[in-house]
């Protein structure tokens, strides 16, 4: 498989994800970076990340999908298969995008990983509807006082 026959294949898979993009003139590739453009993603030229930089292992053999939501951010890493028994490997990892209160750093998680397959790739999809579903609220029991009216909003 080549690097190219992998973004096919990413971009088939994420297309299920959302349909409403043609209209918009965005597309799903334009979401899949390769190592190159992972590494400036991360550690932008000239941003005195120059270290980091050179230290960024450049494979040739892998795509990213950098994902975001309102809190979080999601790398999907896939690795193409080679033609000496290596198996492609897709993997994610969930990263908040702002630090809490009183910390300097920000919280992540590994998500499910394994070999390049769409039950992977499901399986991360699932976890991260999964990471972004919250409680619903609870209405609370009101308690009246005796004698009280209860507020009807502001004067008119």
């Amino acid at each position: 498989m080549t690097l190219a026959e992998l973004r096919k294949l990413l971009t088939e898979w994420l297309s299920n994800i959302k349909t409403w993009w043609p209209e918009t003139g965005q597309k799903w590739d334009d979401y899949i970076l390769s190592e190159e453009e992972y590494r400036d993603y991360l550690f932008p030229p000239h941003s005195g990340n120059e270290e980091q930089r050179a230290k960024f292992g450049l494979c040739g053999d892998h795509l990213h999908v950098v994902l975001f939501t309102n809190d979080h951010r999601y790398h999907i890493s896939a690795g193409i298969p080679d033609d000496k028994g290596k198996v492609g490997y897709l993997g994610c990892t969930a990263s908040t995008r702002k630090p809490r209160a009183g910390e300097t750093w920000t919280r992540g998680n590994d998500l499910p990983n394994g070999p390049l397959t769409e039950e992977t790739f499901n399986a991360i999809i699932r976890k991260i509807v999964g990471y972004e579903l919250v409680a619903k609220v609870k209405p609370r029991k009101t308690t009246f006082i005796k004698g009280v009216k209860p507020a009807q909003g502001p004067p008119q």
